[in-house]
């Protein structure tokens, strides 16, 4: 099985010319500056040895949300 996939993409014509500038300066094809830009926005595919196949490890759980602190000095804002 080929390990990747071709997909046809519709772009707004100003975007296309920055990201060919870009890749221009980058000295990258097109298709390897939208990988790189890809894989900077959302990480590389992990190679781990239980992940030999590539696949990104599944995102780690949210944080929980935290008081700030003028809430844990008991100060609100707001009408009250």
């Amino acid at each position: 099985m080929d390990p990747e996939k071709r997909i046809s993409l519709r772009l707004p014509a100003d975007l296309h010319e920055r990201l060919v500038e870009r890749a221009r300066t980058d000295r990258r094809s097109l298709n390897s500056e939208i990988i790189h830009l890809l894989e900077v926005a959302i990480g590389p595919a992990a190679k781990t040895p239980d992940r030999l196949d590539g696949v990104p490890a599944p995102h780690p759980a949210p944080l929980e949300r935290t008081s700030s602190p003028a809430e844990r000095r008991g100060v609100h804002g707001g009408n009250r």
